[in-house]
C-alpha cells in the first residue's frame, strides 16, 4: 500500500466511527484472543488459532528470536460504545527509501475499524509503504481508496486446505447428482473458494444435467470468499 500523497478514501467519513489510539503493544497478548473469538464466530472460511499469534501480535516472541521484540508498535480501535473492536499490530522495516512499515496482525470486527485503522497505518508521519502478507483476496480497502492504484497485490497464497471424507454428511444427499466433481474440485466448491461455472468452462467439473453450475452456485454461494487469518 503506498501511504504517501495519494492515499486517502473516496469518501472522507470512512473509517471516522468510533477512534483509534496508540496502544501499548503488550496489551494485545490479552485482547487477541477476545478480537479473534469474534471474527472466527462470523468469518467464513476461519480456523482456531494457536496461542502463538496473541505473542506475535503484542511482541512477546517472534518465531526468529524467542524473547521480546520491543520494536513492535501497537494501536486499538474503539467503536462508538467505547469498547475495542479492532487492533493492528507493526514494525518499522527501514528508514530507506521508500520507509516502510510491516503490519504483524491486524484484526477488526467492523468495516468501520478496518477502515479506521487503515486511515491511522496511512498517517504515520514519513511512512510511504505499508506491507501485510495476510490480506483477504477480496479486500475492501483496494475500493475504498480515492486512487486505488495505491494499492498493490505482490503474491497470493493458499492457507487453507479442506478435504471433505463423508460427502453425504457434508452435502446432505438426498437425490441424484447434477454434477460430477473431484476430491479437490468438491473442497474448493464446499468452501464457495470458485464458482461451480468457473470450474465447468475449466472442464474439471462435469454437469449431468444442464444449468446444473449454475443452480450449485445459487444454493452454496457465498457472499464473500473464504478467509483464514491462520496458517498452519
Amino acid at each position: 500500500m503506498d501511504t504517501g500523497p495519494k492515499f486517502g478514501f473516496k469518501r472522507p467519513h470512512c473509517g471516522l466511527a468510533g477512534m483509534v489510539e496508540i496502544a501499548d503493544a503488550t496489551q494485545l497478548q490479552e485482547l487477541e484472543p477476545e478480537l479473534f473469538a469474534r471474527l472466527h464466530a462470523v468469518s467464513f472460511g476461519s480456523i482456531g488459532r494457536q496461542d502463538a499469534y496473541s505473542y506475535l501480535a503484542s511482541g512477546a516472541w517472534t518465531y526468529e528470536h524467542p524473547e521480546p521484540d520491543k520494536s513492535v508498535r501497537a494501536a486499538v480501535h474503539y467503536g462508538p460504545d467505547g469498547k475495542p473492536d479492532g487492533y493492528v499490530s507493526y514494525k518499522f522495516t527501514g528508514w530507506d527509501a521508500p520507509a516502510t512499515v510491516a503490519v504483524r496482525d491486524l484484526l477488526a470486527t467492523t468495516d468501520q475499524a478496518y477502515l479506521a485503522l487503515w486511515k491511522y497505518l496511512g498517517s504515520i508521519d514519513l511512512v510511504q509503504r505499508v506491507r501485510w502478507n495476510r490480506a483477504p483476496v477480496q479486500d475492501p480497502l483496494e475500493w475504498a481508496l480515492a486512487d486505488k492504484r495505491g494499492y498493490q497485490v505482490k503474491s497470493m497464497e493458499d492457507s487453507l486446505w479442506l478435504r471433505i471424507l463423508d460427502t453425504a454428511a457434508a452435502l446432505d444427499e438426498s437425490a441424484p447428482a447434477d454434477l460430477e466433481v473431484g476430491a479437490a474440485e468438491l473442497a474448493s466448491l464446499y468452501l464457495s473458494g470458485v464458482p461451480a461455472r468457473t470450474l465447468a468452462a475449466a472442464g474439471t467439473v462435469d454437469e449431468l444435467s444442464a444449468g446444473a453450475a449454475a443452480r450449485f452456485d445459487a444454493l452454496f454461494g457465498a457472499p464473500m470468499l473464504p478467509h483464514s487469518r491462520t496458517d498452519f
